[in-house]
C-alpha cells in the first residue's frame, strides 16, 4: 500500500505542475492577428523599454519643481550649552530675562542653559531663471520619450503584422515542401520500377532519388524557418514561451491591402508632421537646446524668500511664545568650480547630437572658389587678392610671386591662378610648371 500511495502522490504533483507550467504559455496565446496586435501594444519588449524611458524622462519636470514650488519644513531639537552667549541667548529666546541675569558673575559662569526649540520654515523660490528653463526642457524631452512612445507601438505593430504572415507563409511552404517530398518519393518508386522493367536506365532512378534528397533537404530547412519564425513572432510579442498558432494560408490579398492602409496612416503632405519618430527628433532638439540655456542659466543671480516662525522653551517644544522671521535672500555664484563648466559641455554635446549646428554668419570657403569663396573682383581690396596684390594697391601692379619666375600682373593667366588656388582651366597647374622648367614664360590663359 505505501509503494502505490507514493506512486499516487508523484503522478497528481506531475499534473499539477505540468498545469501550473502550460497555463502561462497557452492559455494566453493569441489565435488571430488582432488579439497579437493588442498583446504586443504593451507587451513588446521595444515598447516597454520605450514606455519606461518616457517615464524616466517625465521625472525630469517633478524635479525642476524643486526650483520652483515652495517648501515647507518643520524642525524640533533639545540643546543644552554652558557658553555664555549661547546661555544668556537661550534665556532671552525664552523671555526670561530678570534683572539677576545682568550680573557679572552670572553673565561670565553662567549655569546650564537647556532650551526646547520647535519652528516651521517655508523657502519660497522668487526668481530662478535656470528651473524655469529645465522645466522647459524638461517636458520637450518627456514630450519626445512620448512621441517614441508612439513610435515604437507603430513599428512594432508593423512588425507583427510582417512576422504573423511571414510564420504563414513558412508554415505554407513547408507544406507545400511536405507535398512535394511525397510527390519526389512516390516518383522514386515510379522509377524504380521502370528500371526493373527496362523503360529507363539505372542513372535516371538515381537522378530522381537525388531531386527527392534535394525536396527533403529542402523541406528540413522549410520546417526549421517554420519554428524560427513562431518563435520570433513569439519573441516579439513580448512572451518568448508562446506557442502561436499561425492560420494555415494566407488572407486575400484585398484583407491583406486594406490592413496595410491602416497601418500606414495619413499619406500625402502631412505624413512628415504625423510621423511620431519625427515629432520625437524635433523635440528633443528642443530639449537639447533648452537644457544648453539651462546650464548657461546656472550663472544668473537667484532670489529666495524666507518665512520662519519658532518656539523656544524649558518645558519642551512648540511651547512658550512665538517668534517669526521674514525676509528676502539674493544669491550670486560667479563661479562654483569646473561643475557648472561639465555640465555646459555635457549639453553643448548632447545639442549637438541632436540636430545640425546652427548656420555660421560668416564667410565659408566654397570648393572651386578662390579665396574666402569669392571670386576675384576689381581694385586693390578685391577679396580674391593675395597679401600681396592687396599690398600692390591696385590689381596690375607688378610683383613677384614665390612659386613662378619673372614678373607678372594679376590679369587672371594661369600663373596668378596657380599661385592663388584659383586654376579654373584643366591642366593650368601643369603647363606652368612645364614652361617654368623649359625658361618660358607661363601664357595667360583663359580668365
Amino acid at each position: 500500500m505505501q509503494p502505490e500511495k507514493s506512486h499516487t502522490a508523484v503522478l497528481l504533483a506531475a499534473v499539477v505542475l505540468a498545469g501550473l507550467g502550460a497555463a502561462p504559455g497557452t492559455a494566453q496565446a493569441p489565435r488571430h492577428l488582432e488579439e497579437a496586435l493588442a498583446m504586443a501594444e504593451h507587451g513588446a519588449f521595444a515598447v516597454r523599454i520605450a514606455e519606461g524611458e518616457a517615464t524616466e524622462r517625465s521625472a525630469g519636470a517633478l524635479e525642476a519643481l524643486g526650483g520652483i514650488l515652495p517648501t515647507l519644513r518643520v524642525e524640533s531639537g533639545l540643546s543644552r550649552t554652558t557658553d555664555p552667549i549661547g546661555a544668556f541667548g537661550t534665556t532671552l529666546r525664552q523671555r526670561a530675562i530678570t534683572q539677576a541675569d545682568f550680573n557679572p558673575a552670572t553673565l561670565n559662569h553662567p549655569a546650564v542653559a537647556e532650551d526646547w526649540s520647535g519652528a516651521l520654515v517655508a523657502e519660497v523660490p522668487l526668481v530662478n531663471a535656470d528651473a524655469w528653463l529645465g522645466r522647459r526642457a524638461a517636458g520637450d524631452a518627456t514630450a519626445a520619450a512620448r512621441a517614441m512612445v508612439d513610435w515604437e507601438r507603430l513599428s512594432t505593430r508593423a512588425q507583427v503584422v510582417r512576422a504573423w504572415f511571414g510564420a504563414t507563409l513558412a508554415g505554407e511552404k513547408v507544406r507545400t515542401l511536405e507535398e512535394a517530398a511525397r510527390a519526389a518519393r512516390a516518383h522514386v518508386k515510379q522509377a524504380e520500377l521502370m528500371v526493373e522493367q527496362g523503360l529507363v536506365t539505372r542513372s535516371d532512378a538515381l537522378l530522381a532519388s537525388v531531386k527527392a534528397g534535394q525536396v527533403d533537404a529542402m523541406l528540413a530547412e522549410a520546417r526549421g524557418e517554420a519554428r524560427s519564425a513562431r518563435r520570433g513572432l513569439a519573441t516579439l510579442l513580448g512572451r518568448p514561451d508562446l506557442d502561436v498558432a499561425v492560420p494555415e494560408q494566407l488572407p486575400p490579398a484585398a484583407a491583406v491591402r486594406e490592413l496595410a492602409l491602416d497601418l500606414s496612416g495619413p499619406v500625402g503632405a502631412g505624413m512628415e508632421a504625423a510621423r511620431a519618430d519625427v515629432r520625437a527628433a524635433h523635440l528633443g532638439l528642443d530639449a537639447a537646446a533648452g537644457d544648453v540655456l539651462r546650464t548657461r542659466a546656472a550663472w544668473l543671480p537667484r532670489l529666495n524668500g524666507m518665512a520662519r516662525m519658532e518656539w523656544h522653551a524649558v518645558d519642551g517644544p512648540y511651547q512658550g511664545q512665538e517668534n517669526w522671521s521674514v525676509g528676502v535672500v539674493a544669491q550670486w555664484t560667479p563661479f562654483a568650480g569646473a561643475g557648472q563648466l561639465a555640465a555646459h559641455r555635457a549639453a553643448s554635446g548632447r545639442r549637438a547630437a541632436a540636430g545640425p549646428p546652427p548656420r555660421s554668419r560668416g564667410r565659408q570657403r566654397q570648393p572651386g572658389g578662390g579665396h574666402h569663396g569669392r571670386r576675384p573682383g576689381r581694385g586693390a581690396g578685391a577679396p580674391g587678392h593675395c597679401r600681396a596684390c592687396r599690398g600692390a594697391g591696385r590689381r596690375g601692379a607688378p610683383h613677384r610671386h614665390p612659386q613662378v619666375r619673372g614678373r607678372s600682373g594679376h590679369r587672371g593667366g594661369a600663373a596668378g591662378r596657380l599661385r592663388h588656388g584659383n586654376a579654373d582651366a584643366p591642366g593650368a597647374r601643369t603647363r606652368t610648371l612645364y614652361r617654368h622648367r623649359r625658361g618660358r614664360r607661363p601664357r595667360a590663359g583663359p580668365g
